[in-house]
């Protein structure tokens, strides 16, 4: 298995007047932007403290964005309100090619956008690693009370590995154990407790130049073996 994957890779490291850098970061950290529910991105935009009101437009703006129909949802945007407020960018009703596109959605703010991008991803299963998610990311899943979560965290912090959603639940008391417990059949695909899919960054430049190369790519494991789902070079 993966582990400690900040650690795997050194800062800048040079090649005579070359330079690269390596970033790597588990995909099961973050939301899947093409894969969220209403619920989640309601339950997530609470967590992340955003207003109440605002947070359910979000939700239901970036669900009209992403749904393949111009019929929106009572405090959503379709294409008529985009060209009515003299957008830019229309929805693209299809998958999010990219977490910024977020921007283009209405009622997101840079603000907003610069505060919850890293919570979110456009590529893996959707699965969410228990022993890697962030809070706001912990609570967005159904069942996961504030709690539930909280146990979840001083497991991070300890280093302690939770193997299984059974582990998980001996660290709570009974009345959080019994709202994981009624939302199993939802929750329990949802989860991974190991790490499976990353996303690689890697940049390269030279010395005295302000030109730069990124590439990214997304890497899945099966069983030994590593796999290249997706890259892009700019």
């Amino acid at each position: 298995p993966w582990h400690r994957l900040d650690d795997l890779l050194p800062d800048s490291i040079p090649m005579g007047r070359a330079w690269y850098r390596d970033s790597v970061r588990d995909l099961g950290a973050a939301l899947n932007l093409n894969r969220v529910t209403e619920a989640d991105l309601g339950r997530y935009f609470a967590a992340a403290a955003i207003a109440a009101a605002l947070g359910d437009q979000l939700a239901q703006c970036i669900m009209d964005w992403r749904d393949a129909d111009d019929m929106k949802r009572l405090r959503g945007a379709e294409r008529a309100d985009y060209l009515k407020a003299g957008a830019r960018v229309l929805p693209r009703n299809g998958p999010f090619a990219s977490v910024e596109e977020l921007a283009d959605v209405v009622g997101m703010t840079p603000a907003i956008l610069a505060k919850i991008r890293n919570d979110f991803t456009v590529f893996g299963s959707g699965q969410v690693n228990v022993n890697v998610a962030p809070r706001q990311v912990l609570l967005s899943l159904p069942g996961m009370t504030p709690l539930a979560v909280d146990a979840v965290l001083r497991a991070q912090a300890a280093n302690r590995h939770l193997a299984s959603l059974l582990e998980l639940t001996a660290l709570v008391p009974q009345q959080t154990r019994d709202a994981i417990v009624n939302a199993t059949a939802q929750l329990l695909p949802r989860l991974a407790f190991d790490t499976h899919e990353v996303e690689v960054v890697s940049e390269g430049w030279l010395e005295g130049s302000p030109v730069r190369v990124r590439e990214t790519a997304v890497i899945a494991r099966g069983g030994t073996t590593a796999f290249v789902t997706w890259r892009r070079t700019e």
